[in-house]
């Protein structure tokens, strides 16, 4: 028996076709519902990261990934290279961080500071995000009492439109 002759071989056919659409279209979706993109911020970041921003910053992120290696094992604190190596889904980041200046009456201002981070142009490793935060907040926080590199936790309120924004915790 040809099975192309029978009469119930054309609606056959477009059910299965019809099948593997739908399902095709169902993977698609879940895949890209799924997929974390920049307005699925992570409440916490880099939490498994041991850093000080005491030292000058690296010449780059992959001597910054070295550097936290050694420093990691100076301390005795567990880190893996991935750690710092992972791409992140954001291409732009907002962060903040707070400092210490000394007024002239002797009296502590505390500053918060926003530090604009990636141009848009890839996703970001974390290692490049917090090679790029060290780089502008060193100035700043080299001197501060808190300078312990402890994570980077989500703000509720972004800074700028459609740009997820962070807040540093620093530690002494």
């Amino acid at each position: 028996m040809n099975l192309t002759k029978h009469k119930a071989y054309p609606t056959i056919a477009r059910l299965a076709l019809w099948g593997l659409v739908t399902s095709v279209f169902i993977i698609v979706v879940c895949f890209n519902y799924l997929r974390p993109t920049e307005m699925q911020v992570h409440k916490h970041l880099m939490s498994n990261i041991a850093w000080s921003f005491s030292e000058p910053p690296p010449s780059s992120p992959e001597l910054l990934v070295e550097a936290v290696g050694q420093y990691s094992k100076d301390i005795h604190f567990a880190f893996e290279r991935h750690f710092l190596t992972d791409i992140t889904p954001y291409r732009q980041l907002d962060i903040v961080y707070q400092y210490s200046v000394q007024q002239p009456d002797s009296n502590w201002l505390d500053v918060k500071a926003v530090v604009a981070i990636g141009d848009g142009s890839h996703q970001l490793s974390n290692a490049e995000i917090l090679w790029s935060l060290h780089r502008q907040a060193y100035a700043h926080l080299k001197d501060e009492d808190h300078h312990y590199f402890e994570g980077l936790w989500a703000l509720k309120n972004n800074i700028r439109p459609g740009v997820p924004a962070f807040e540093v915790d620093l530690g002494s």
